[in-house]
């Protein structure tokens, strides 16, 4: 393959869709991590047609098919907080993988910084 060359053996020819909720609602990758095991992590956010937002971690092994073993199927979906109006920006990943959401919200004209932090397994450090 040379340099430049979509590497055919990934995704469709070299190409991965994908989709949080199969649909095409609001789906945006702000940044994307490959691990040290070679797996892709991308984060970034999900937004539906009534308003409401969160935070989507995708997860897919090197060869671009969901990673299972992430979330049971390569999805993971999070507020950053509830009932809140949210301005949700991805993580961080530590180098043991664990995986930092930083967002803002805002209830009634109060405006608040968070940072969460989840273990390998989707679970809140």
């Amino acid at each position: 393959m040379s340099a430049g060359e979509l590497d055919i053996s990934f995704g469709v020819n070299g190409k991965r869709l994908a989709y949080y909720n199969n649909t095409s609602e609001y789906d945006g990758i702000q940044v994307l991590f490959i691990q040290n095991d070679d797996k892709i992590l991308c984060g970034g956010y999900y937004s539906t047609d009534d308003g409401n937002a969160y935070v989507i971690l995708l997860r897919f092994t090197e060869n671009g098919n969901f990673d299972n073993s992430f979330n049971s199927n390569g999805k993971f979906l999070t507020d950053v907080e509830s009932s809140a109006n949210q301005n949700s920006k991805p993580l961080l990943l530590q180098s043991n993988n664990k995986m930092v959401i930083i967002g803002g919200y805002s209830i009634n004209n109060d405006t608040n910084f968070v940072l969460k932090r989840y273990n390998t397994n989707c679970t809140v450090d």
